[in-house]
């Protein structure tokens, strides 16, 4: 699911966020600067809510991709690296360990160490992106994943992947900035928390 409207759309085009970083970052860009994709995701985003409406009438459908959430109860959470502009605004990893690992154990999920990370990530990546033609604006993206082990019997192997995404892209004027870095934050790992109390209650259903 992706957490967007359209001016964030229309305006992360604008930013031209850079996709040449990583594989997740590519990830994002699919959603970021494809208007198909995104129409996809809305749409799709959009007939899962409906669920909720139906549930007293017949059991609701959910996407794969909600699917692959099920059984789910440890978790690896991994921040990948911030840009400087976050901890510019006081906030680092640990302000958001702080903030969100007790939102996931108020879900019962049991949150694995370093050393022992599992088989399940939940991965939190931040993007920003200033311009120089918009000068007193920013763009940034919050992105969640659920990284699993999956098999592709197209290759007769398993691969260790994003298997559900939430993404918030968000444009922002610069002294607003940290108010909508948390607000972006709380949005997707609420989504996440809801999407999979959801599947879990669909399960034992």
């Amino acid at each position: 699911g992706l957490l967007l409207n359209k001016r964030s759309r229309v305006q992360a085009v604008r930013f031209g966020i850079s996709t040449d970083a990583s594989h997740s970052r590519n990830m994002i860009m699919q959603h970021a600067i494809r208007p198909t994709g995104l129409t996809v995701a809305v749409v799709g985003a959009i007939v899962v809510s409906t669920c909720f409406a139906a549930a007293s009438l017949k059991r609701p459908r959910i996407t794969q991709e909600m699917q692959s959430l099920s059984g789910i109860n440890t978790l690896h959470f991994i921040v990948s690296p911030l840009p400087t502009t976050v901890a510019d605004v006081d906030i680092d990893e640990i302000w958001i360990r702080d903030r969100f690992e007790p939102m996931l154990r108020d879900h019962e999920f049991t949150l694995t160490l370093d050393q022992d990370p599992g088989d399940v990530h939940l991965r939190l990546t931040v993007f920003y992106r200033a311009d120089d033609g918009v000068e007193d604006g920013v763009a940034f993206v919050c992105f969640l994943a659920i990284q699993q082990r999956v098999g592709v019997e197209r290759l007769g192997k398993d691969l260790f992947i994003p298997t559900w995404t939430v993404a918030s892209i968000e444009i922002a004027p610069k002294a607003d900035f940290r108010e909508r870095l948390i607000r972006a934050l709380d949005d997707v790992f609420h989504d996440f928390v809801v999407k999979h109390d959801v599947v879990r209650m669909l399960r034992k259903g």
